[in-house]
């Protein structure tokens, strides 16, 4: 993937572009995503296109890394002082229900997260997201929220880690996907799941 773009123009036109491809994701769906289609849209010509994307899949790459960011920042701004005031489960239970928040106000994340799963190109993006959250849950907000017993490894804390995040990320899918009336019941029993998988390993404290 490029760098992008320095200058204010430029910007211009790479933004355009992304823009552009959003809203094609969004109106058409993934099928309908081409070049051509979205130097159409942005009001551009295929040499444009190219001096910023190698092709669509290019496109993706930095809409899907920007919606990873999106939701990855809600988590690595948990103040873990703040956390160590809050049991693990509440707190899970606030880092789903807005994490599903960031998604629907990301033009296109629904469908992006779709894609993420389809695309076999893509899909290195997602798990390099996913075993990095989960390095810095089981760092600091694991040992925060609970009093981790004498002898668990770390690396014991990040498999653990690691599958609650895959389970809170296959319910936000579903939530995306399929949007219910009982959400935050859902929600709510996914944190309580996610937050079980650490109490063998440690006692809340406080």
């Amino acid at each position: 993937m490029r760098e992008p773009p320095n200058s204010k123009r430029t910007q211009k036109t790479y933004e355009a572009l992304l823009t552009a491809a959003q809203n094609i994701i969004i109106s058409d769906g993934y099928d309908a995503l081409n070049s051509n289609l979205i130097v159409d849209r942005a009001g551009m010509t295929p040499p444009t296109f190219y001096r910023y994307f190698e092709d669509k899949f290019e496109v993706l790459e930095v809409l899907c890394h920007r919606l990873m960011e999106a939701q990855n920042s809600l988590i690595l701004s948990v103040d873990t002082a703040d956390a160590g005031e809050m049991e693990l489960e509440p707190l899970v239970q606030f880092l789903i229900l807005n994490t599903v928040a960031v998604t629907r106000d990301f033009p296109a994340g629904a469908q992006l997260i779709k894609i993420l799963r389809i695309v076999p190109k893509l899909e290195p993006i997602l798990l390099s997201s996913h075993n990095e959250m989960a390095t810095f849950i089981s760092k600091h907000i694991v040992p925060s929220t609970l009093n981790i017993r004498p002898g668990v490894e770390e690396k014991e804390i990040f498999l653990r880690a690691r599958l609650a995040l895959q389970f809170g990320y296959a319910t936000l899918e579903h939530l995306l996907s399929e949007p219910l009336a009982n959400q935050e019941i859902l929600i709510e029993r996914t944190a309580n799941a996610m937050a079980g998988i650490f109490m063998d390993i440690g006692e809340v404290k406080g």
